[in-house]
């Protein structure tokens, strides 16, 4: 007589060497996945900060755009050209330095600004006056270092003349 090997269909499970494993793997790839998140949270907030520091160029080139030329020269104030939003001088030829918020509204200092724009507009001489008013709008962050640690830069052209 033969004896058959008794199966138990209901008993198979995974052994204790196999569950171990399973959970350090596990283990790797969740530590794996905890590293990347302060890196996506410091590229988001590179990114806010960006878009925010394009949005008040934006706003300061169209405010540019928006300011009428100056009266002619037989007027008397005809040296002023300013910008009616921002204040900016667009006679001057001298970097001008403005500190703002988040949104873009105009600090007195840099105290509790978050962003700080530097403007620079090269106009065309006098003897050229088709020439359109060149400049350079540059938008770093944060506003209370005297050098920027990130920036956006903005090169415009203003057929103002």
């Amino acid at each position: 007589m033969k004896c058959l090997p008794i199966r138990h269909k209901g008993n198979r499970a995974f052994s204790l060497v196999e569950v171990t494993l399973a959970l350090g793997v596990m283990v790797f790839a969740l530590f794996g996945l905890v590293g990347l998140i302060p890196i996506g949270l410091d590229t988001q907030r590179c990114s806010i900060q960006q878009t925010a520091a394009t949005n008040i160029a934006t706003a300061i080139v169209s405010d540019l755009r928006q300011t009428p030329p100056p009266p002619q020269a037989n007027d008397t104030n005809s040296s002023a050209w300013i910008s009616q939003t921002y204040g900016v001088d667009i006679s001057s030829r001298s970097e001008q330095t403005f500190f703002l918020d988040a949104q873009g509204s105009l600090l007195p200092s840099a105290d509790r600004a978050s962003y700080r724009a530097v403007v620079l507009l090269r106009q065309a001489p006098t003897e050229q006056p088709r020439i359109a008013t060149v400049g350079r709008i540059t938008i770093g962050w944060p506003a209370s270092t005297p050098k920027s640690m990130d920036s956006v830069c903005v090169l415009i052209a203003l057929d103002k003349n």
